[in-house]
């Protein structure tokens, strides 16, 4: 039996919180083809809030969480740039081609990326939306656990930090991100198609990646 979950429970100028017991099989344990589900669920969910209808009218939403995320940390960048230290054969083993160079970007344009991520169409968002707050029950419906950054965030951004977590956290293999962020982002479309959002789809991409700038803390 999973833990007790927290839920929120959305009206038009209200948020409830919501404490109840959940069975079933908990994000980590799923296959890639089982994310499809959550990733539309969310979809449907935020659609609503970007297609006219207000945030819940409560003083605890957190807001600009992704800025504050990503640059509350103090951290030494001096290794970033460091040839020894990519140099060691530990590092040139375990790390990919392209990782620093990638790395290095985000850490460069991140301001750019803030930006970006901030003039995308904006919904209510989890902010921690990873595979140990995700439980299929039993009837297949879908719960997410763990609502407290709750707030405004990105369309995109909720499963745009569920697809790198995914991997990151070995609950899905690396080989597999690339197919994990296909599923993810169709169904995740679907879900706001359905549920009545029909804008460019690039808005989503657009969130979904400007939000790894979280990563770079």
């Amino acid at each position: 039996m999973a833990p007790p979950c927290l839920g929120v429970q959305v009206g038009n100028s209200e948020a409830v919180l919501l404490l109840e017991w959940v069975q079933g099989d908990p994000g980590e344990v799923w296959s890639v083809e089982s994310y499809a589900p959550a990733a539309g669920a969310l979809g449907r969910v935020q659609a609503p809030f970007l297609t006219g209808q207000s945030l819940p009218l409560v003083p605890w939403l957190s807001r600009s969480f992704l800025r504050h995320y990503s640059s509350e940390k103090p951290v030494n960048w001096d290794l970033l740039y460091d040839d020894e230290a990519w140099s060691h054969p530990v590092v040139r083993e375990t790390f990919p081609p392209g990782l620093r160079e990638a790395v290095t970007v985000v850490r460069a344009e991140r301001e750019r990326l803030w930006v970006v991520n901030e003039s995308l169409p904006r919904t209510l968002c989890h902010l921690d939306c990873w595979p140990k707050n995700l439980i299929r029950q039993l009837s297949g419906q879908i719960t997410l656990l763990d609502w407290s950054l709750v707030g405004e965030g990105t369309i995109g951004e909720d499963v745009g930090n569920l697809v790198p977590d995914a991997s990151f956290d070995h609950f899905v293999p690396a080989a597999d991100l690339a197919h994990l962020e296909t599923v993810v982002f169709d169904s995740y479309l679907r879900g706001l198609r359905e549920a009545g959002w029909d804008d460019d789809p690039r808005l989503v991409q657009l969130g979904m990646w400007s939000s790894a700038v979280k990563y770079d803390g």
